[in-house]
């Protein structure tokens, strides 16, 4: 399972920095067109990416450049995400749509992949941010996202709470064991929903669709090699099994019909594959 990732720039040649430094965005964030200015060389910039299932962490520090996600970058890349990000240290000019703001250590910032957005980089950058797929946000709040405000109230409680619990999950050593990693990531989406949507009625990110998918995320990384029994799966989800079965009878299905399919579906793949 992937948990831990790291990018840095250490061992590129300085001159090929620049460009590199777009592939790791690119591949540890999200597509962007950057541009680093003349006399920054060597260029520093490193990228730790921590996975709580579909979830992602990112601690990203940065030299001065500059990058957009232009609308023709948007057209040609499928993920549809929610970032939310604190920034630590240094200044960075943000314009997200028609928004423009200064991003300096405090502030607490929300951008959806989905909008043209630009970046500068004044000095030294770095930030602590949390990836989250829109639909898994979107089971938690019930209903479909609404553009939250960009900057929000670094004061409001509900945002010392995040803020403080994003902290304590960078610091989560390296390996983590699968069941906390369930938790972290249930606790990080119900927190966030509370945080841009402080009005807002919210299921838990452990009942209902949340559920049913992550369950059949963690069906397909473990069969075959590991226990798939439905308490095996309520234990990783760190629910009941009652509550795990009733989760599928919702949709007329059963936990055991879910696992069927999926060896079914891997043992086509498999003939398929010779």
């Amino acid at each position: 399972m992937r948990i831990y990732e790291t990018y840095d720039l250490v061992d590129v040649p300085h001159r090929d920095r620049p460009g590199r430094w777009e592939e790791i965005l690119g591949s540890a964030v999200t597509p962007f067109h950057t541009d680093v200015p003349p006399g920054r060389l060597p260029y520093r910039a490193s990228i730790e990416r921590r996975w709580f299932d579909d979830i992602a962490l990112l601690d990203i520090a940065c030299d001065p450049c500059r990058g957009e996600r232009s609308r023709n970058l948007i057209s040609r890349t499928s993920e549809d995400n929610i970032a939310i990000f604190f920034a630590t240290a240094g200044t960075e000019r943000l314009a997200i749509e028609d928004k423009k703001i200064v991003v300096t250590p405090g502030s607490f910032v929300i951008w959806n992949s989905m909008q043209k957005v630009r970046f500068e980089v004044v000095e030294h950058f770095r930030k602590i941010t949390l990836v989250i797929p829109r639909v898994a946000l979107e089971e938690v709040l019930e209903s479909p996202w609404l553009e939250a405000d960009l900057v929000v109230d670094v004061n409001a409680p509900a945002i010392r709470l995040l803020r403080s619990y994003v902290a304590s999950l960078a610091g989560l050593p390296h390996e983590v064991p699968a069941p906390t990693i369930t938790a972290a990531r249930n606790a990080a989406l119900e927190l966030v929903a509370a945080a841009v949507r402080p009005e807002a009625t919210f299921t838990s990110a452990i009942t209902g669709e949340a559920l049913r998918l992550a369950v059949e995320r963690w069906i397909a990384r473990n069969l075959g090699h590991r226990d798939v029994s439905a308490a095996a799966a309520a234990a990783a989800q760190c629910v009941s099994v009652r509550t795990l079965q009733r989760s599928f009878a919702a949709t007329g299905n059963s936990y055991s019909a879910v696992v069927r399919s999926q060896r079914l579906a891997r043992a086509r793949r498999d003939l398929i594959a010779g």
